[in-house]
């Protein structure tokens, strides 16, 4: 394992993963190799994280405008 896996990569198996856990049920067997383009298996940007819990803390759940910023 090379050092950005070590630090980034998180294992999702027996965690409830449609690409891991869904395997037997979608292909009647365990242990492939899954090759899912959209669900990755690596945490997400320290950014990302940071910017979720501001707006969960925010409390403010309510539709929003679409930024500008964009």
């Amino acid at each position: 394992m090379n050092k950005f896996e070590k630090e980034y990569y998180i294992d999702r198996l027996n965690t409830g993963s449609a690409k891991w856990d869904g395997l037997k049920g979608m292909f009647g067997e365990t242990g492939l190799l899954p090759m899912w383009v959209a669900d990755m298996d690596f945490r997400s940007p320290e950014c990302v994280t940071d910017a979720l819990k501001a707006y969960i803390l925010s409390g403010d759940y309510g539709y929003r405008m679409p930024p500008t910023t964009h």
